[in-house]
């Protein structure tokens, strides 16, 4: 097992995504996500794991718009990215968000959540989320699992449907400020992560940092 502090877990998710192919501003949002899912102990990065496996066998399909049926959608018969669908959300909801929205195809959903979060707090108000049998009460930061915990983590696309609501959570736990988490996760987050190192050459070596040009004639 390996025990770090969220900001360590929120600096190797960043570098895992970027290493994974993300852009550096989705690998951001990764951070972002990865942390608020930890501090509120919903997350033991395996689902992190999981969208950058999947980054490397897919691409993930363009964002459509039903505004008609409050519907958003993959292009075709791809799934959408949960990173990209959140910021998205987060971005919008202002202009977008009515009394309810439905997402289809969204893979590993509960990165969603932190988005919503999001949504919550610029829309004053609290949000219903549900895919499958889980059911979700999202005010701002804070969240409360309803039901169908068993599928908070399925990596599958759903459909996910969100509602406004006049409920709020009841769940005020203590956040957490460490994780930890399987030494396969770390193994395959350092994995990604390595891949933004720039390898080392013998000019590196001698102009790096904390060094300086080294003169052999001196």
């Amino acid at each position: 097992m390996t025990n770090c502090s969220i900001k360590e877990a929120e600096n190797l998710c960043l570098k895992a995504a970027r290493g994974a192919g993300y852009s550096w501003g989705m690998a951001e949002e990764l951070s972002f996500a990865s942390g608020w899912l930890i501090t509120r102990n919903l997350s033991d990065l395996s689902d992190v794991t999981s969208l950058l496996l999947m980054l490397q066998k897919q691409q993930f399909a363009k964002l459509t718009q039903d505004n008609a049926l409050n519907t958003w959608k993959p292009l075709a018969h791809g799934t959408l990215c949960p990173l990209t669908t959140g910021t998205y959300l987060s971005d919008s909801a202002q202009n977008l968000f009515h009394e309810h929205l439905n997402l289809k195809r969204v893979s590993i959903p509960i990165l969603l959540l932190p988005f919503l979060s999001n949504v919550s707090h610029n829309i004053n108000t609290s949000l219903h989320v549900s895919w499958l049998d889980m059911e979700a009460l999202v005010h701002v930061h804070q969240i409360e699992i309803l039901s169908g915990e068993h599928n908070l983590h399925v990596a599958s696309a759903q459909d996910i449907s969100v509602q406004k609501t006049n409920q709020k959570p009841k769940n005020n736990a203590p956040f957490q400020t460490r994780i930890e988490f399987r030494q396969t996760i770390f193994d395959c987050l350092n994995a990604f992560a390595y891949k933004t190192y720039v390898p080392e050459t013998e000019e590196l070596k001698a102009t790096g940092a904390g060094g300086e040009k080294v003169n052999d004639d001196e």
